[in-house]
């Protein structure tokens, strides 16, 4: 007897601390973090465990002290006193757990998972309806966009779809699971992307004027006006000889540039030449004297 008077003032502890927390919840649940209320869920669970742990041994020892092996041949007040404090204790543990779950889902859970799946779903179908003409980068960029916002969802409804209520439940299970349905799919297209690519680089290798064929155009060499030597000859050679500089400035090459000194240096009285002079021979040198005599 002694034994169960004990055990009952362990479950009457367990029973106000329970009835405590529950009715502290019930007060402040709205003023509540999310991880305050996941923690006083936790909480809750645990102090009803309590409750119950404590009125199964109760229970043990009302029937050891009776000599009986089943409760129903217990005292009825006895038995009436277990069934009452099982009942109010899974009562006020399930309301106050539906007030933390509703909560939970109405003011944290709900926005969260239905914004993560909403935007995820959109990108999809922007993923989807994207053509082959794009730049297979672009899509790429999009597919990698995708999949990240497909985690985001996964993470999401992992972390909130045990608060949902059951028909919530169900219906963001199927749009999750179209989600993972659609990438592998979307994925496979970049397939298609990868030969659109290829086909637009050869259009555009064939339309290019560079890779056209080009006809081969021979220029014919230009000849060079000939100084006779002869000073009758020398003004019409020297204009002849203007005449095709001025089609093209001197190169800089080193037998330009010493022709070119030597022109500057000839006076405006035609020079007197002989095939022995200095001169001659740098004509003769250019190609710009014939080969008759003076």
């Amino acid at each position: 007897m002694a034994k169960s008077l004990d055990l009952k003032v362990e479950r009457t502890t367990a029973k106000r601390l329970l009835s405590r927390l529950a009715n502290s919840i019930m007060r402040t649940h709205t003023e509540m973090s999310k991880e305050d209320l996941k923690e006083n869920f936790k909480k809750l669970t645990l102090e009803s465990s309590r409750v119950m742990d404590a009125n199964e041994e109760m229970e043990a020892a009302y029937m050891a002290e009776a000599h009986v092996t089943t409760v129903e041949d217990l005292d009825v007040q006895l038995r009436t006193d277990l069934e009452k404090t099982e009942k109010d204790c899974e009562q006020k543990t399930r309301e106050v757990k539906r007030l933390i779950q509703e909560t939970l889902w109405g003011v944290y859970g709900g926005r969260e998972l239905s914004l993560a799946i909403h935007v995820a779903e959109v990108e999809c179908r922007n993923v989807s309806s994207d053509q082959p003409d794009r730049a297979l980068e672009s899509y790429e960029f999009m597919l990698t966009h995708l999949e990240k916002l497909e985690l985001k969802a996964k993470e999401a409804h992992q972390n909130w779809n045990r608060w949902a209520p059951p028909t919530e439940q169900r219906d963001f299970d199927d749009r999750l699971r179209q989600l993972e349905v659609h990438l592998p799919q979307l994925v496979s297209r970049k397939a298609a992307f990868s030969k659109a690519a290829k086909m637009k680089l050869d259009a555009d290798n064939e339309e290019l004027p560079g890779r056209r064929p080009v006809a081969a155009i021979k220029l014919k060499a230009t000849a060079l006006p000939k100084f006779a030597g002869n000073q009758r000859g020398y003004y019409r050679w020297r204009q002849e000889w203007e005449a095709l500089q001025k089609q093209g400035e001197p190169t800089g090459s080193k037998e330009m540039t010493s022709f070119e000194s030597w022109r500057t240096g000839l006076e405006t009285k035609p020079p007197s030449l002989s095939r022995s002079s200095k001169s001659y021979k740098r004509l003769h040198q250019f190609g710009a004297v014939s080969k008759e005599k003076s």
